[in-house]
Order: C-alpha cells, then structure tokens, then sequence
C-alpha cells in the first residue's frame, strides 16, 4: 500500500511540474504576441506557432547551458522553424561575385600601433540600426552600413543611406532572395546612394528609381578586400573604417540576446549565409551590426568571439573608402 501510495504521489508530483512548465511556455507566448503582434490565418496555425515556440524553448535552455558567455532568449525569431529563419534570412550564394582587390598591406609599424580596443561608433560615425524584414537583402544592409560610416568618417556628417535602392537597382543580385556585398559596393562607386528618407525600404524589391535626386548621391572611391588575418582585419578597420563580413550563419542565432557569441560548428549548424558589418573590437571579441532590428541581440549589435575565425568571417571582408 505505502508503494502504491508514494507511486502516486510521484504521478501527481510529475504531472503538476509537467504543467507548469506547459503554463509557463504558455505565458511567455503570450508575452511575445503582446511585444510582437504576429497575426494568424486560423488557429490551427497559432497552435502550430504555439508549439514551434515551446520547442525554441527547449532549445535556449540547451543553448544557455552549453554558452554560459553567451545570452540566448525569446527574440522576434521565437515562432519560426529553423527551416523558416534559414529560407528567409539567409542566403546559400557567397557574397562576392568575383575576385575583389586586395587591400595595400599595412606597414609593421602601423600594425604595431594598432589599438587594443576600438570602437567606430563612439566615434558617432555609426548610424542606427535598421530591420531587413522579411527580405534576404542582409547583402545590401551590410554595404550600405559600410558606406555609411565611410562618408561619415570623410565628411563628419552621419547620414542614413538607401538600402532600397540597391534591393532595386544592383541587376547583377536578386533583391531579396539573394546578393553580392561587392557588386553593391561597386554600385556606389559608379553611381552613389541616395538617402533613406528619399528612397525609403519597403521589404521587396521594385522597380528601379534610379533618377532620384542624383546631386544628392553619395560614392565612395573604391573598395579593398581584407586579409585572412584577425590581427590585420582589427588593423585596417582601426585605419579606415568599417567593413563588411560574411559569416556561415548557424541556427542558434536567431536566438542570440548578448553576451559573447562563440560557435565552432557553424557548418554543422547551418544551410545559409549572412552578411553583417564590424564597427569595432576588444582583443576578446568583434563588435557587430547587424540589420535584424534593434529587439534582436544587444539592441541590434552582437559581440562575435575574436581569435578562432567564428563562421569563417574572414573569408569575406570588404572594406570601402572614400579619399
């Protein structure tokens, strides 16, 4: 009897932990509906979204024990599939086109004096964050926040540039399925970007309006391709300014809140590819700015582990310049 009666006990135990943790999930879900107002077609579908989210649940935890340096949780991403962030936010096409010109090597001096910690944006030549939406043109944010930080730091003036208008009018990339960082470089050399406000994003692509307000163009001189090497990356960003990288985008960070991200399977975790910009570096980690909005990461900005060539970065940094 006494075995019967604590088997019981056990059952009950068990099934009472079992729906806390289900009203538990539940109550987060609702907060994400009240912070993000996603809509829903029938409610066979909210019961799906219900269900991918609790699953994402499972995974942060995971995730959270396994990276104590990093913060992962609820983000905008929190009902999607790993199939569905993949389709949507990356792209399975490199980011250059063809071969890019490398940039002049540094002198040993120059990379000696190199500082240890360097931040663009302290310097008020980084611009906002902004949110790609739904559209796969990461390619054209990141240029486009390359570019800016460029003319920022030529000119002094901070200025927020159109990703639109390459979404519409770089024809060598395909808008929001996929792009190259280089060809939308090389669309600001010969034919500059105009401002957001005057050619505002919209998250799909459109015809082309290329007339829009020319004399207010921006352009840069060119573009350099930057070496293998973290140290010399770190160098040049500190010279000049910004750049570009494409990173093998592993699933996982479409949960990232802050903290160091740090992943040394980005192949095993991922069917895609994203492009971000460095804004800056500590000797421990790389600062990054990202186009998924500012209720992603830390407040739009990540911190990439520095020193183990996190997701390949290195194989694709563009830098631009403006003399």
């Amino acid at each position: 009897m006494k075995v019967v009666v604590l088997f019981l006990a056990a059952v009950i135990a068990s099934t009472t932990a079992l729906s806390y943790v289900q009203d538990s999930d539940y109550a987060r879900f609702l907060e994400f509906e009240l912070q993000h107002k996603p809509t829903y077609k029938s409610e066979s579908e909210r019961a799906f979204r219900l269900q991918v989210f609790k699953d994402n649940l499972r995974e942060i935890e995971a995730l959270n024990l396994k990276y104590p340096e990093t913060e992962y949780g609820v983000t905008k991403f929190a009902t999607w599939t790993k199939e569905e962030f993949r389709s949507k936010m990356l792209q399975k096409k490199q980011f250059n086109s063809h071969s890019v010109k490398p940039a002049p090597e540094l002198s040993p001096e120059k990379l000696a004096a190199t500082p240890s910690d360097f931040d663009w944006r302290q310097k008020n030549v980084v611009t906002s964050i902004k949110d790609q939406g739904y559209c796969g043109a990461c390619w054209a944010f990141a240029a486009t926040a390359s570019i800016e930080s460029a003319h920022a730091i030529k000119t002094t003036q901070l200025l927020d540039l159109s990703e639109q208008e390459l979404v519409d009018c770089d024809w060598i990339s395909q808008g929001c399925n996929f792009g190259f960082v280089n060809t939308a470089l090389e669309y600001a050399v010969f034919d500059g970007l105009v401002p957001l406000q005057q050619y505002p994003f919209n998250d799909e692509k459109n015809a082309c309006l290329k007339n829009v307000s020319a004399a207010a163009r921006v352009k840069i001189t060119g573009y350099h391709k930057l070496p293998l090497s973290e140290d010399k990356i770190a160098a040049h960003v500190a010279e000049t300014g910004p750049a570009t990288i494409g990173i093998i985008c592993p699933d996982k960070l479409m949960h990232y809140k802050g903290g160091i991200f740090e992943d040394h399977e980005c192949i095993k975790g991922s069917e895609g590819l994203h492009a971000l910009t460095i804004v800056g570096y500590s000797p421990d980690y790389w600062i990054i700015k990202n186009s998924w909005g500012t209720d992603w990461g830390e407040k739009g900005f990540a911190r990439f582990k520095r020193g183990i060539d996190i997701c390949g970065m290195s194989l694709d940094v563009d830098q631009p310049y403006i003399d």
